[in-house]
């Protein structure tokens, strides 16, 4: 019995779609092309089938016609061989024969081809050696393989080949190996695979339209045609006659004018230098701006605007791009009156340089009164006015000359009467008279009608009071005339006397200068001392109790004091005090003068106490108290209140009292036992006197602390950690911590998992399977998709559970509704006897009688047509 052993190895892990597309436009007629597709394909066998994805065909807007499609293949199937003769007999013959089919089908177009193919060897094979893999007994074929080719085309139902999307092609091969020349043989197969391209041609022709050419005219043609022609297709099967082209429109050009080129478009226009104004407009008298340049005006003035608009506004226009800086427009002219009266015609810079003064523009010299030049002009009565040459001798005067002035000008002055210092009179001009120091009277008036005053001088009276006076005046007063010019300032009139009393009684007869000097009293003039009682002077008088009063001797003797002599003050007196009771700063006593009590720093009682009758008050001072506070009291109380005295008329203020301890809690929760002061300095609560830092038990410090799912609480730290967060620091807020968000598993829709928190998945489109909960526990479920059996059924499935039922995974969110699962093939037996491999549907479309899933044409066994047989017996 013969027996074959194949062992199949496949280095194989996906389809190979290589896409190596090209475009060919037939030449041959303008309005036919094809446009070609082709793919490469490669998948192991046996069987193998693949899906190949081709766009279809584009009308590009209707302009194209598809005619016809044409399928073309071209494939390879083979492997890797090995051998081995398993018979106890040499195989001079041994062989290799390979055999199968290819299909690829794409709708109702189908390209078929077979292969069938045999390999010897050298006739050296022997019988078998027991050794696998060596020997004589083994033979190495290499990589065998057979090609072939097919075509199938149809110009029919062409509507599923147009569109924007994609077509499939469906590829089956399938095929075999087998050994001849040996009984019992071993083969060893690698990489058995079927290759190959498949073409894809459509056939097209060009559907004609009305095209707008640049000109603005029409023709029909085909896209290419427009295109080449430099056209606009208007669209298939479009016509001239109802088509409205666009037409050229105006160009601009520079200085204006205008024309209408040829081009829609406007490129003609753009490289002559014009400005295109669109397509269909024509050229109006307004179409086109104008050129502007420099229009000068009469006043000297210029404007940048057309040579129209120039002349409309009564402008010179210099020239179009003019500006007006370069057409320097001259400015206007006018009269320009000179300072010595004429006048010239000139612009109003040049009249400025010369120094007149312009009249304005356009006024001219026959019309312009220009002002006369002004000189001196010097009156009869000697006074000087400023006037013109006309004036002035209208008004009398004789002209000095143009632009002479009266401050340098000296005019004839009339004479007149001056009065002398010395009250006499001359008669000359007023210059002279200043000149004299008199006091000139008037032009024209004389000494004889004039009289002028008199000097004055010191006049002494009787009294040695002084007034300035004339001399007539003086002796006419009763006084005595001192001289011309003479002034009481400095004349010493005699003064008459008077009584004088002196401080210690005494009177004398003096002049008041003479008292003042002598340090009297002046009792008035023409006084006496033998009627004035001056009065007598005071002393210091000691009285009895001590105390001093500045009266006359006389009163002195009255009251029963001691008079300590004239002028003595009460204050240089040495008055004897009487005695009285002191108490003294540290409380004692002694009997002394007020003045001695004093001087002692002590507190007198009263003249004429005793110590033995006063009681004097005890001194105060700061006593230091157990609790640290200070009280400004006497020993004795402080001795009572149990304090300690810090001395006689110590203040609390300048004493610092030892301050008690006690516990001072901090906002951190430390404590430390100081004083209230340096616990308060420090930022600290004090807790009390005496108060320990055990029994204060002060409060720990708080902070925001932060939990798994992501909530904050405001506690202690070690409340925070028993409860299981995270401290975030003494005095934290919960506002100003940014607490992380718990996180979780993340479920997307190709099944993966991430651990994230619940906004990161739902930001990234995944769904959150809850706090804490892991990938592994989440189990996400996989994606599923269209899952082709080998029967040509599917189900969605995941690929895990496609694989393990056999089937062939089509990819992620795929599903049976948009899927085509290769049907399974089958021999199919045909009327004449002949058996093709396909799938049910194809062999009853053919008229075949489908032999079952799988069943090879070899297992059919169609049956063989009879027919009639003749033998030789007739």
């Amino acid at each position: 019995m013969r027996s074959i052993k194949n062992l199949f190895v496949t280095a194989f892990t996906a389809v190979c779609l290589c896409t190596t597309g090209s475009v060919a436009m037939a030449s041959a007629d303008p309005i036919e092309g094809e446009e070609t597709q082709v793919l490469d394909f490669g998948f192991p066998l046996a069987p193998g089938m693949a899906d190949l994805l081709f766009d279809q065909f584009d009308t590009q807007g209707g302009t194209r016609e598809l005619q016809k499609v044409t399928i073309t293949t071209d494939g390879t199937i083979g492997a890797e061989v090995t051998a081995e003769n398993d018979s106890e007999l040499p195989a001079p013959d041994f062989a290799l024969n390979i055999s199968g089919f290819m299909t690829v089908s794409v709708r109702d177009i189908m390209t078929s081809i077979g292969f069938n193919e045999t390999f010897l060897t050298d006739g050296s094979v022997g019988r078998t050696d027991g050794v696998p893999g060596s020997g004589i007994d083994f033979w190495d074929f290499g990589a065998v393989m057979d090609s072939g080719g097919d075509m199938d085309m149809t110009t029919t139902d062409l509507d599923v080949f147009i569109g924007n999307g994609a077509i499939a092609a469906q590829i089956f091969a399938t095929g075999g190996f087998s050994l001849s020349g040996t009984t019992d043989s071993t083969i060893i197969i690698v990489n058995f695979m079927a290759d190959g391209e498949v073409t894809i041609t459509y056939s097209f022709k060009y559907i004609p339209g009305a095209c707008c050419l640049p000109d603005g005219s029409c023709i029909v043609a085909s896209v290419p045609d427009c295109d080449a022609a430099g056209g606009t297709f208007q669209g298939p099967e479009t016509t001239c006659e109802p088509t409205t082209c666009q037409q050229p429109g105006a160009c601009c050009f520079p200085d204006g004018s205008c024309m209408i080129l040829k081009d829609v478009s406007g490129a003609d226009c753009i490289a002559a230098g014009g400005v295109y104004q669109g397509p269909d407009t024509v050229c109006e008298p307004d179409t086109c701006p104008q050129p502007q340049g420099a229009c000068c005006f009469l006043d000297g003035s210029c404007s940048f605007i057309t040579a129209e608009d120039c002349l409309a506004a009564g402008g010179i226009y210099q020239g179009d791009n003019i500006s007006c800086v370069v057409a320097a427009c001259p400015p206007p002219k006018g009269a320009c009156c000179l300072a010595d009266g004429t006048c010239a015609f000139l612009q109003a810079s040049d009249c400025a340089i010369v120094g007149g003064i312009y009249q304005g523009d356009f006024t001219d010299c026959d019309t312009t009164v220009c002002p006369q030049p002004e000189g001196a002009c010097c009156f009869e009565d000697g006074t000087c006015a400023a006037r013109t040459e006309e004036q002035c001798g209208l008004d009398g005067g004789l002209y000095q000359g143009d632009f002479t002035t009266c401050a340098v000008v000296v005019c004839p002055q009339p004479p007149g009467a001056c009065c002398l210092v010395d009250g006499s009179c001359v008669e000359v001009t007023q210059e002279g008279c200043d000149d004299l120091g008199g006091d000139f009277q008037g032009d024209a008036t004389t000494c004889a009608v004039v009289t002028c005053p008199q000097p004055e001088g010191a006049c002494c009276f009787e009294d040695g009071t002084c007034a300035s006076q004339t001399q007539d005046g003086c002796v006419a007063a009763g006084g005595v005339y001192q001289g011309d010019f003479t002034s009481c300032a400095v004349v010493a009139c005699p003064q008459p006397d008077g009584a004088c009393c002196f401080a210690d009684g005494s009177c004398q007869d003096l002049t008041q200068e003479d008292c003042v000097a002598a340090g009297g009293l002046f009792q008035g003039d023409f006084t006496t001392c033998a009627t004035v009682a001056c009065p007598q002077p005071d002393g210091a008088c000691c009285l009895d109790d001590g105390t001093c009063v500045f009266v006359t001797e006389d009163d002195c003797t009255t009251l029963g004091g001691s008079f300590q002599g004239v002028g003595i003050s009460c204050a240089t007196a040495d008055c004897p005090q009487p005695p009285g009771a002191c108490c003294l700063d540290d409380g004692s006593c002694i009997e002394v003068t007020q003045e001695d009590c004093a001087t002692s720093g002590g507190l007198f009682q009263g003249d004429f106490t005793t110590c033995a009758t006063v009681s004097c008050p005890q001194p105060d001072g700061a006593c230091c108290l157990e609790d640290g506070g200070c009280v400004f009291v006497t020993q004795e109380d402080c001795d009572a209140a149990g304090g300690v005295f810090q001395g006689i008329g110590v203040t609390c203020a300048a004493v610092e009292c030892p301050q008690p301890d006690g516990a001072c809690c901090f906002p951190d929760g430390s404590c430390t036992f100081v004083t209230e002061d340096r616990c308060i300095d420090a930022g600290g609560t004090w807790q009390g006197q005496g108060v320990s830092c055990v029994a204060a038990d002060c409060p720990p410090a708080t902070g925001a602390c932060c939990f798994d799912d992501g909530t904050c609480q405001v506690l202690s730290q070690a409340d925070c950690n028993t409860a299981g967060g995270v401290y975030q620091g003494n005095f934290s807020n919960c506002a100003g911590v940014d607490c992380p968000d718990p996180e979780g598993a993340c479920c997307f829709m190709d099944g993966s998992c991430t651990f994230v928190t619940a906004d990161r998945c739902s930001a990234a489109g995944g769904v959150y399977q809850g706090n804490f909960v892991t990938c592994a526990a989440a189990a996400c479920p996989p994606p599923t998709g269209g899952c082709c059996f080998e029967d040509g059924t599917c189900q969605d499935l995941s690929q895990a559970d496609c694989n393990t039922a056999g089937g062939t995974y089509q990819g992620n969110f795929t599903s049976c509704d948009l899927v085509s699962c290769p049907q399974p093939e089958g021999a199919c037996c045909f009327e004449d006897g002949s058996c093709t491999f396909v799938t049910a549907d194809r062999c009853a479309t053919a008229g075949g009688v489908y032999q079952g899933n799988f069943v090879t044409c070899a297992a059919a066994a169609c049956p063989q047509p009879e027919g009639a047989c003749c033998f030789e017996d007739g």
